[in-house]
């Protein structure tokens, strides 16, 4: 078990020492060079699927592996975090940035018949796929225009849906479909990392 540990603290020096000698970033606008930052390189190891994340997953408690784990649930925290406020302001900058967390979101939302199929036909959609609206005033878009219908999801929990006003249905969806229950699939666990 020492020599395990040994061998991995080693890796981890070698890799810290290979970062340092022969990664170089430019950045766009400058041309100026620059090292990644290494918890960008190590999020990049989860990203690009180097570290087996099922196998992080299992590992027993005090394990190296564990600690990874651990940096896992931190990072997977943050990012949910992000995305869930991503939902609660009107910003169209994070559109692109977030863009394959939402794509995973409303593909879910059609595949629990939540959100019509045809909504990539819609006006609200046209003007989010160009920029012109934040992810929040799409669903809210969706919501208004009748594109989203939680009934099935009012039934499944034994809510009377009358009297629910747009607002009210919009962080409905948010709180109790996307950050609850989405968030904690294991597809969209695996979607955080995706390329």
């Amino acid at each position: 078990m020492n020599l395990q540990k040994a061998t991995q603290e080693f890796l981890v020096k070698q890799l810290n020492n290979l970062i340092s000698q022969k990664l170089v970033m430019k950045l766009p606008s400058y041309g100026e060079q620059r090292l990644p930052l290494l918890k960008d390189v190590y999020y990049s190891l989860f990203e690009n699927e180097t570290i087996n994340l099922l196998d992080v997953l299992d590992a027993p408690e005090g394990s190296y592996s564990d600690n990874i784990r651990k940096d896992f649930e931190d990072y997977y925290d943050r990012k949910t975090g992000e995305i869930y406020d991503s939902f609660l302001v009107s910003n169209v900058t994070l559109n692109d940035k977030l863009e394959r967390y939402y794509t995973y979101i409303l593909d879910a939302l059609v595949k629990d018949r939540i959100l019509n199929k045809d909504y990539r036909l819609s006006s609200g959609y046209l003007d989010y796929d160009n920029g012109n609206i934040s992810i929040m005033g799409f669903l809210n878009y969706c919501i208004k225009e009748d594109y989203i219908d939680p009934g099935k999801e009012f039934e499944r929990r034994d809510i009377d849906s009358r009297g629910w006003t747009d607002q009210a249905i919009y962080t409905f969806l948010i709180d109790e479909i996307i950050s609850y229950e989405y968030f904690n699939r294991y597809q969209f666990r695996n979607s955080l990392f995706w390329r």
